[in-house]
């Protein structure tokens, strides 16, 4: 494509291949000259719909959520949203919202009795799903791909009456891939729709992404939280000492009491246990256990234990946020940069107003060239003390640039580093869990905590649908998110019924006030004694269910007003009602917040 008047050239490439079409552009043949490239759409209207019909656009906001193509008694919505959420090295002015990343680099039409699925195969970390229903101007609704090739950071800068100004300055080069792709994959016949996109999808990451069926398999998972920072006064003046929610000898009573009380063995993840607990302090919490939490020595009688009762056990370990020098890595000279070439920096935000809170400690993200040394590290020093199950919640879900290096911009490459890291650490005999992971960490990860299981919840979504759930099911063991944590702990269980997944739980070891006023109210919320009742009556109730269906895939998902209808391919067949009201079914009536279960035959 030839923009003359620009002075661009655009090489695109589209391939026609068995099961469908691949659209191309040969990144490393642009060419540019007074004007630059920020971003490019590809084939905006390919995956569309007409207006006012049996239509809808498939959107992979969090757990999946539709559009529907409705133009008459509402405007036009827009959507967008960045693939694997937005770049943690560019702290926002606002920020601290409940909005789900997408996860999945997917998207899709079903228009009528056809439908359309987009997989962006190339170059998904510079991508962002796009969609716009119900334009009435053009008659149409579609979703598809923007890829942004210049990062960009904010500059406040005097203008010429020595006000502040806000400019934004992008990066020179473009970023260093050889070429963007997605491929599209039609649908027609009885299955068209998100359950068709789902079985597409599957099959393409069997095939593409080495998606395999697991033999891990639980009903339940346990986030138990080591403690914080919490903010302290000496003298007047503020300072920052770790504080302990929970020892490792008060993690094996509560494991012990859980699979006493409720018969299950729980997937275990050990969150904060390193030097600065759930905050940023140095890299991976110092390779090491926090003393005051036990150390070595409580770490080593808690993990015999489990292997002893053959309970999975976690420990978690940052590799990306640090905020001390220490352990081979420092703030001055090992952080990520910004497009501004300054260190990349994160922080916290306020809980009411989203402003940033400058009253807490921001912290760094580690370069990305250091990122595979890490986990080198990661690996030698997790043997010396005995662990052989890593948690890497930020790695599989925080996808951030670095300046330093082209082949970094716009948080590429950051699949390939994280499968780099992961596979290496399975390599040396480690088990890996992930939280709410993105597609390139879902893939390699042996259990998933608290995958997503609502969209962003923006008001141009008409429906959020568990599309994550319904992909994965039957081939990789994961969680509801943390019940105790929800808005509506009853919601997030049923959720979980309805699509068969294992229930979670954050918890910690005792109740300490200070932790309110923190930026962790977690290590409040989930004292133990206090949701130990919740655990073992949730846990009870669906235990029979959840063993029926654990590994078995779902074929049918459906929502007809507060009642939802799930399919597994074992002949089970579930029903959820949301609702206040008794609802009668082909099974039986189901009661309110409640759900009923059948096997065929």
């Amino acid at each position: 494509y030839y923009f003359d008047q620009e002075e661009i050239t655009i090489p695109v490439e589209y391939i026609l291949k068995e099961d469908g079409l691949e659209a191309k552009i040969v990144v490393n043949e642009l060419q540019e000259n007074k004007n630059k490239i920020y971003q490019i759409s590809i084939l905006p209207y390919l995956s569309a719909a007409k207006n006012n019909t049996d239509s809808y656009l498939f959107i992979p906001s969090g757990s999946g959520a539709i559009m529907y193509t409705d133009d008459i008694n509402r405007k036009a919505r827009t959507y967008s949203e960045m693939v694997y959420g937005n770049d943690a090295a560019v702290r926002e002015m606002y920020g601290g919202s409940a909005k789900k990343d997408v996860r999945l680099p997917v998207f899709g039409v079903k228009s009528d009795k056809y439908g359309l699925l987009g997989v962006i195969e190339q170059g998904a970390e510079l991508a962002s799903v796009d969609a716009q229903a119900g334009n009435p101007s053009i008659g149409y609704s579609s979703v598809y791909t923007n890829f942004q090739l210049r990062g960009s950071a904010s500059t406040v800068v005097k203008d010429v009456n020595n006000l502040n100004k806000t400019v934004e300055r992008y990066s020179d080069k473009i970023t260093e891939i050889p070429y963007i792709s997605v491929r599209y994959f039609p649908q027609s016949g009885d299955n068209v729709g998100y359950m068709g996109m789902a079985e597409i999808y599957r099959n393409y990451l069997i095939d593409n992404k080495q998606l395999k069926k697991d033999d891990h398999t639980s009903n339940l998972y346990l986030n138990i939280l080591g403690g914080a920072k919490i903010r302290k006064l000496f003298l007047g003046l503020p300072y920052y000492t770790t504080t302990v929610a929970t020892t490792s000898k008060q993690a094996q009573e509560i494991i012990k009491d859980v699979v006493k009380t409720t018969g299950t063995v729980p997937v275990v993840n050990l969150k904060g246990f390193g030097s600065g607990g759930l905050d940023a302090d140095k890299v991976a919490g110092g390779f090491n256990l926090n003393n005051s939490m036990g150390g070595i020595t409580g770490f080593t009688d808690l993990n015999k234990w489990c292997k002893t009762n053959e309970v999975p056990l976690f420990v978690d370990f940052d590799l990306i946020y640090f905020n001390k020098s220490g352990v081979g890595y420092s703030v001055w000279g090992d952080a990520a940069k910004t497009a501004n070439s300054v260190s990349a920096k994160q922080g916290y935000y306020k809980i009411v107003t989203h402003e940033k809170n400058n009253n807490l400690p921001t912290f760094f993200l580690l370069g990305r060239s250091k990122l595979l040394k890490a986990g080198s590290k990661l690996a030698i020093e997790a043997s010396k003390l005995g662990i052989t199950g890593l948690g890497l919640s930020t790695l599989g879900s925080d996808a951030y640039s670095d300046y330093t290096d082209a082949g970094y911009f716009m948080k590429n490459q950051m699949g390939n580093d994280v499968q780099s890291i992961i596979s290496s650490l399975k390599s040396k005999g480690f088990s890996i869990l992930t939280e709410e992971p993105n597609l390139y960490a879902v893939v390699n990860s042996d259990y998933i905590i608290h995958a997503p299981t609502k969209s962003s919840g923006y008001f141009t979504l008409d429906m959020d649908i568990p599309f994550y759930q319904i992909l994965l099911k039957g081939y990789k063991s994961f969680s509801s998110s943390s019940i105790n944590l929800a808005e509506n702990e009853q919601t997030e269980y049923l959720k979980a019924m309805s699509t068969g997944s294992a229930l979670a739980f954050t918890v910690s070891g005792g109740y300490n006030s200070e932790f309110l006023l923190g930026v962790h109210s977690a290590l409040a919320a989930g004292t133990y004694n206090d949701i130990h009742d919740k655990i073992k009556g949730m846990v009870n109730q669906s235990l029979e269910f959840l063993n029926k269906v654990r590994n078995s895939k779902i074929t049918s998902y459906k929502v007809n007003g507060d009642v939802t209808f799930t399919a597994f391919d074992n002949g089970i067949t579930v029903y959820v009602n949301f609702g206040a009201n008794d609802v009668n079914t082909p099974i039986g009536i189901v009661k309110p917040y409640g759900f009923l279960y059948e096997q065929e035959g």
